[in-house]
């Protein structure tokens, strides 16, 4: 999702629906593939636990762009009793993101763009995300962060 993206005449459900088909086209081959990239991609998820508050309680998370579940599978270990609330705009990803973790209860999945977020104030304990913000321009990302943070 790049900035000329913003600057074009394309209706943003067109978009998306692009975006959606190129992170379909990936689902098979997403986690080989980012590896390949990051090294130490696995490490840094389980990382990313590291900086969340110990004094905290976490009872519902959201997970932006959880892709094929990766970090959502960690984050369901982690904290087993807490609802996730998971979202991807790709729904073959979604599609094996929910096979690997369902067997877990509390756990919804919702085929969106992110950047589209229609949660209350307060909604979530936690909200995280691994390896997807970046694709949003500095002004998605500021409208994404007071979307978030209410």
């Amino acid at each position: 999702m790049s900035s000329s993206r913003m600057q074009s005449d394309e209706p943003v459900e067109a978009h998306e629906r692009s975006v959606e088909n190129f992170f379909d086209t990936l689902t098979d081959d997403y986690t080989a593939a980012i590896e390949r990239c990051f090294p130490r991609y696995r490490e840094m998820l389980w990382a990313l636990l590291d900086y969340l508050p110990r004094d905290r309680l976490f009872n519902s998370i959201l997970e932006l762009g959880c892709g094929t579940g990766n970090l959502s599978v960690i984050l369901k270990k982690a904290f087993p009793t807490a609802s996730l609330r998971l979202v991807d705009v790709s729904g073959e990803s979604l599609d094996v993101c929910r096979s690997r973790i369902a067997q877990s209860e509390n756990c919804n999945f919702d085929q969106r763009d992110f950047r589209n977020l229609a949660f209350g104030r307060n909604s979530f304990d936690l909200v995280v995300s691994s390896i997807s913000i970046h694709h949003l321009d500095s002004a998605e990302k500021q409208t994404l962060f007071c979307q978030v943070h209410g």
